[in-house]
């Protein structure tokens, strides 16, 4: 932080502190031997460092982690994208196509049912009975 470092205090917006990697106290693992971080951790950031989120599901790490490693194994030659249509939109359903992947985010306050295909991931998990959650993401081919 220029700001700080130049003796004027915190600058930026007084959040840009570093990843929480490990550990159950500040620095969380942060530069082995570096001592603290040059903006102090909250204290209560152990639940979202990098060790605990690998162990949980939910957490966004494992989200990414999902969603990067199906990514992978699509064809990545594909640049264009499709916007679905937009009687969805009003739905509160978005949707788009990307080759050969169809993209929906439910982004009402109630389910709706699931578009058919393979569910090649979700950004949560589906409940029987073909229905996409609110606030859900999920790829299907």
């Amino acid at each position: 932080d220029p700001e700080f470092l130049n003796g004027r205090g915190v600058g930026r917006d007084g959040c840009r502190v570093p990843i929480p990697w490990g550990a159950s106290t500040p620095p969380y693992d942060f530069g082995p031997g570096q001592g603290q971080p040059w903006l102090p951790q909250p204290a209560d950031w152990a639940a979202g460092s990098v060790e605990a989120q690998r162990e949980l599901p939910t957490s966004t790490l494992s989200y990414y982690t999902r969603f990067l490693a199906a990514r992978r194994e699509l064809d990545q030659s594909v640049r264009s994208v499709d916007l679905l249509d937009a009687a969805a939109a009003d739905a509160g359903v978005f949707g788009f196509v990307r080759g050969e992947v169809t993209v929906f985010v439910n982004c009402s306050d109630a389910p709706v049912p699931l578009p058919e295909g393979t569910v090649l991931v979700s950004s949560q998990e589906l409940p029987a009975g073909g229905q996409l959650p609110p606030d859900t993401a999920v790829w299907i081919r």
